[in-house]
C-alpha cells in the first residue's frame, strides 16, 4: 500500500502519555481524510496536514535594513503559510505568490 498524501501533524511529544498502542498501522486503517500518525509513542489516526509548497524566491534587498525572523518553521504561520528565508530573516509567505519588496532602511 502507497501512504495517501499529505503529511502528519506536528506534535510535541510528552513521554508522560499513556498508553501506549498502536490505533493504526498503515494510513488505509483510517478514514478518507486520515492519516496513521505517530503520535507520542503509539501510531493514531489523525486528520491529514496538506504538504505545503515550496517557498517563492526570495528577492534580494539592494538596501540595509534589520534582519529578524518572524517564524521557525512551517508550524509557526498559517494553514496556508510558510516559513519562507527572504535574504535576510524568515516571513510568513504565500507558496509562490508573495513577493517581497526590498524596503529601505533610513538611518536617522
Amino acid at each position: 500500500c502507497q501512504d495517501k498524501p499529505g503529511s502528519c501533524p506536528h506534535h510535541v511529544w510528552n513521554p508522560d502519555w499513556k498508553p501506549c498502542a498502536d490505533k493504526c498501522h498503515n494510513d488505509y486503517d483510517c478514514a478518507y481524510n486520515e492519516k496513521c500518525c505517530r503520535q507520542g509513542c503509539g501510531h493514531e489516526c489523525v486528520a491529514i496536514t496538506p504538504i505545503k509548497p515550496e517557498c517563492p524566491n526570495s528577492v534580494p534587498s539592494l538596501f540595509f535594513k534589520p534582519c529578524a525572523d518572524k517564524c521557525s518553521n512551517d508550524y509557526d504561520c498559517a494553514y496556508n503559510e510558510k516559513c519562507c528565508y527572504q535574504g535576510c530573516g524568515r516571513q510568513h509567505l504565500s507558496p509562490y505568490t508573495d513577493i517581497i519588496q526590498p524596503v529601505e532602511y533610513k538611518h536617522s
